[in-house]
């Protein structure tokens, strides 16, 4: 069985033009109020990162997403990759990306960390790379993004365990 980094060359293939910049660091809060809490506790911390158990909203949540105190967040969501792939989800990731507020740099993130996923069966590597490229295809070509937003696509997986067997299939 191949190992789990056999399936990310598919992913890192794609040319690393991103500027070079310091590592950002922030906190992971569901909403305004526990931001303002993470705030008072650790001082500024300059982006807050969103997670959606499902798809996205379709229109930014400025309670949510919105709450970073500096204009820049991490948003991840997680739905079924045949569905995305598919595009079932096609309108509702336009009118989400198309409704960033001007001046925010976003990071999207389509299942983080899919590791035990792809390793227990629960979709395949196959599966999510075509979810990947739908979501890329709709940020390329099909969204008219407001002045001045900056939105990355940006896959997050266990770095533990890349180069080492895991047990999941490319397949």
């Amino acid at each position: 069985m191949p190992s789990a980094a056999a399936a990310i060359p598919a992913l890192a293939a794609v040319p690393d033009t991103a500027p070079r910049t310091p590592t950002r660091y922030g906190v992971n809060a569901p909403g305004l109020a526990d931001v303002r809490r993470r705030l008072r506790t650790y001082g500024s911390v300059g982006i807050a990162r969103t997670f959606y158990g499902g798809m996205l909203p379709s229109t930014w949540n400025k309670n949510m997403e919105g709450a970073s105190p500096d204009r820049q967040t991490q948003v991840s969501f997680k739905t079924s990759p045949a569905a995305l792939a598919a595009g079932h989800h096609d309108r509702a990731l336009r009118s989400w990306m198309e409704s960033i507020p001007s001046g925010w740099r976003v990071y999207l993130t389509f299942w983080h960390e899919p590791n035990d996923e792809l390793r227990n069966g629960a979709f395949s590597g196959r599966e999510y790379r075509r979810a990947w490229a739908r979501l890329s295809k709709i940020r390329r070509s099909q969204v008219n993004l407001r002045r001045g937003v900056r939105l990355s696509l940006v896959p997050v997986f266990m770095s533990y365990l890349v180069g080492k067997k895991t047990g999941w299939s490319d397949g």
